[in-house]
């Protein structure tokens, strides 16, 4: 054994954590289900943007802070997509929950006052006391969607790992060392 030691910390591995506790809470809880349905979400797009860095910086030569910062994360999916041959659609329903998920994110993340308007009262709507229109965040955590969201989000995760290191569950260690 040699006097210095390195760790890899996977970060995307403990994301994914939260996004499970988060869904499974969800589901137990009577109180606090939509906050818990929004933290699954957010995780969910966290674990998504943590897996690609991690991804890139292993497939990529001029991936570095920089380029990572500078680049959007469905650049960085495409890119990363190509170098690994996954067949990514940008018609595709993952693709779409991709470039949900990171809406919201962008959203939340940098939180302001939110306007919405609507020309017309929908139907749905006409007859009750007090109306709301609802923010895309909201529509799918009240609609039960953030589920179908993070599964895509994890089944991308899988699919890359899959072409990045066959055989290996992306999701099984968060942390490794060399000594």
């Amino acid at each position: 054994m040699g006097n210095s030691i390195e760790t890899e910390i996977y970060t995307y591995v403990d994301l994914h954590g939260v996004a499970r506790l988060m869904l499974a809470s969800e589901r137990r809880r009577k109180y606090g289900k939509y906050e818990c349905a929004l933290a699954a979400l957010m995780f969910a797009a966290f674990m998504l943007e943590a897996y690609l860095n991690y991804a890139g910086s292993k497939i990529l030569p001029e991936w570095s802070d920089e380029f990572e910062r500078a680049t959007k994360p469905k650049d960085k999916l495409k890119r990363i997509a190509g170098e690994l041959g996954y067949p990514l659609s940008v018609r595709s329903a993952k693709y779409n929950t991709f470039t949900t998920l990171f809406r919201i994110r962008n959203a939340l993340a940098h939180g302001k006052l939110v306007r919405l308007e609507a020309s017309r009262i929908p139907k749905t709507m006409r007859n009750q006391q007090m109306v709301f229109l609802e923010t895309e965040w909201e529509k799918a955590t009240k609609s039960g969607k953030f589920r179908d969201y993070f599964s895509d989000a994890e089944q991308i995760v899988i699919g890359l790992h899959q072409l990045l290191a066959p055989g290996c569950n992306p999701f099984a260690i968060s942390a490794s060392s060399t000594w």
